[in-house]
């Protein structure tokens, strides 16, 4: 759990918003943690109003499958 939080400004949009969470790491390279797409036309965002969503993250090596 990250308690992260984004503002994104959509004003239309088909293709699915495609997300990946990094880790940072302090020596070395920051690596994938997963990846999820989220639909634009989810009602949640269609509404533009503030909704807390929880996403599965998959495996990056496995996006082509999701």
């Amino acid at each position: 759990m990250w308690n992260e939080s984004f503002t994104f400004d959509i004003n239309l949009g088909t293709e699915p918003l495609f997300l990946e969470v990094m880790d940072k790491d302090t020596f070395g390279q920051d690596d994938s943690e997963g990846v999820c797409f989220v639909s634009l036309n989810d009602p949640r965002l269609i509404e533009q109003q503030k909704a807390d969503m929880w996403f599965d993250l998959q495996n990056k090596e496995n996006k082509n499958e999701i």
